[in-house]
């Protein structure tokens, strides 16, 4: 980056406002039943996407237990898939983000309280 031209990426997360200036970040997104890791630059194109995504079995319905342990099973595994398909390393990243259902403000979030 130069003086002129330096890109900053915001990310909102539930518990306020998050800057990160940066040329590469690495996202890790694991909300529902989907686990991905997502790789950007500084002038938003991305490098990876890669994802997995936890099918239950027929007839079962959404198992936040074993969806967990699918993606945690996954994760790794699409950390260094990600970073392959961007042709980068771990030295590269500059930023790295992911989801989290919790702690949140619970007075702005719109998601549900599960206490």
């Amino acid at each position: 980056f130069n003086d002129t031209a330096t890109t900053e990426i915001y990310t909102r997360s539930i518990v306020g406002s998050v800057r990160c200036v940066q040329e590469t970040a690495l996202g890790i997104e694991g909300s529902a039943n989907k686990i991905g890791v997502g790789i950007v630059n500084s002038k938003g194109e991305i490098l990876a996407n890669p994802r997995k995504t936890y099918i239950t079995p027929p007839g079962t319905g959404f198992l936040p237990r074993e969806t967990a342990e699918h993606h945690r099973k996954e994760v790794l595994g699409l950390v260094k898939l990600a970073l392959s398909q961007a042709n980068l390393t771990m030295k590269d990243i500059s930023c790295l983000l992911y989801t989290s259902p919790s702690p949140r403000d619970l007075s702005t979030s719109r998601m549900p309280s599960s206490a």
